[in-house]
């Protein structure tokens, strides 16, 4: 199975959609303790939900030995740059990012990653889910999150060898 670290904004919006429970069943989860603290915080939605994951074991808490060099990394948000820190560190096989400039940070420095849209094609690419499904939830995940229509074209137009790599 592969492992895959994820940032809060991907994983709220998979979990809007109710998607992230599919996530867990298709990747091992990992993801940085500033993340989960971001998902867990007291009285956002889903906070009790990502706590009963975390406890059941549904996904795996990471924090680094070297916060020094996390540092280094030009994120403005402590999650993303602790996310790609977590991978700079050896931990996962690629990233969910659906922060703007995280996802500029990947592709800049050849991070292999995906956002949340992506996760319903890589879905319904694997067999795992209808063609109908495929476009219920490709339509849900477009509504809560916010992507450009090249982003979204991009996602539905995107073939099985182009995301190869991200297949479970």
């Amino acid at each position: 199975m592969k492992k895959i670290l994820t940032d809060s904004s991907s994983a709220i919006i998979l979990f809007k959609t109710e998607l992230f429970h599919q996530l867990t069943k298709t990747y091992r989860i990992l993801m940085a303790k500033s993340v989960y603290g971001e998902l867990t915080a007291e009285g956002y939605p889903g906070a009790k939900t990502f706590r009963e994951y975390c406890k059941n074991k549904q996904f795996f808490v990471f924090s680094s030995d070297n916060e020094a060099s996390c540092r280094q990394i030009p994120l403005s948000g402590k999650g993303e740059r602790d996310t790609v820190c977590r991978f700079l560190e050896g931990i996962g096989d690629f990233i969910m990012i659906d922060d703007g400039k995280g996802v500029g940070y990947c592709r800049d420095n050849s991070i292999p990653h995906i956002n949340a849209l992506l996760f319903p094609r890589i879905l319904y690419l694997a067999g795992n889910i209808s063609e109908s499904e495929y476009r219920d939830k490709t339509d849900a995940v477009i509504h809560v999150g916010r992507y450009s229509e090249k982003v979204i074209a991009y996602s539905a137009a995107c073939s099985q060898n182009e995301i190869g790599f991200f297949m479970p």
